[in-house]
């Protein structure tokens, strides 16, 4: 089998949350020479807000947080969100977290001080995993798929279809909520910020549907939005 290079996570995002200050920033600096963007929180509230409002690829989150602990953020993610690879960290090996963990699907569970080779081994898996999972390439339609590497879509796996940056954000947001009904303000946000508006949205979609030539993304009235 192909060993995916650790390298592609550039092109991925990952949301760090971790109370401790020393060992947030240190590690977030290592994670920056691995990831395209880094978000961090120092609380489990935080962590979900981050979580929600950016395109988070991978989460590493520490087990004892305060406002909401790091299984508790996990569960809640899990309950919409079953494909974003999840790493759990502690201070000590609880019985009762290792069992918690298992249930929601996580690529590791390490327990403190995270060492370079730790987490050089952990950053691999998580490689492998989005390589192994489909997670490069993923079938959108029948004769669609996105690659989140290249950044564009493949038609009937030969035909090249690239995107502008808002339609690659406004994909990849649908995609991590495929099935979901989002709305509106969700998708201005995280494409705009607080420039957005719907008309921007509606306007961004119905280009993309006329590059692509598919209404993959439905729109139900004055609800929001869902890709099938």
């Amino acid at each position: 089998m192909k060993t995916a290079p650790i390298s592609v996570l550039q092109n991925f995002n990952v949301l760090f949350a971790d109370d401790d200050l020393l060992q947030r920033e240190s590690l977030t600096a290592v994670l920056q020479n691995y990831f395209h963007e880094v978000y961090t929180a120092s609380n489990g509230v935080d962590a979900l807000a981050k979580y929600e409002k950016n395109q988070i690829d991978l989460i590493i989150i520490d087990v004892q947080m305060p406002e909401m602990n790091g299984l508790d953020v996990v569960k809640t993610i899990r309950k919409k969100d079953r494909s974003t690879p999840i790493i759990v960290m502690s201070a000590h090996r609880h019985e009762a977290y290792l069992m918690e963990a298992i249930k929601l699907s996580l690529v590791d569970y390490l327990v403190k001080p995270i060492t370079m080779t730790k987490l050089t081994c952990v950053l691999q898996s998580v490689a492998q995993t989005f390589f192994e999972t489909g997670l490069f390439r993923q079938q959108i339609e029948t004769n669609l798929e996105y690659d989140f590497i290249n950044k564009c879509i493949w038609k009937e796996t030969s035909q090249r279809i690239d995107l502008t940056k808002n339609e690659v954000i406004f994909l990849e947001f649908m995609i991590k909520r495929r099935g979901h009904l989002v709305d509106c303000r969700s998708i201005e946000h995280a494409i705009y910020g607080s420039e957005g508006s719907t008309q921007a949205v509606r306007n961004l979609l119905n280009r993309l549907r006329k590059k692509i030539d598919s209404k993959l993304v439905k729109n139900i009235k004055e609800l929001g939005y869902v890709l099938s």
